[in-house]
């Protein structure tokens, strides 16, 4: 998501990428899990069937 929306823009380089990755990984008013949950929140808004079972 911070690669397709933002890099070029206002992430300027991989190294910005990365600090940005970090921060929303340890982002203190998030949560444990964030990260994954807003990925599988996507995938189902476009309708897209994962089945979890191959990621285990």
């Amino acid at each position: 998501m911070a690669y397709n929306d933002f890099y070029n823009s206002s992430i300027e380089d991989e190294r910005h990428l990365a600090l940005y990755i970090k921060d929303y990984i340890d982002d203190e008013d998030g949560y444990e899990g964030l990260p994954f949950c807003r990925w599988y929140a996507d995938i189902k808004a476009k309708n897209i069937d994962v089945d979890l079972n191959d990621m285990i």
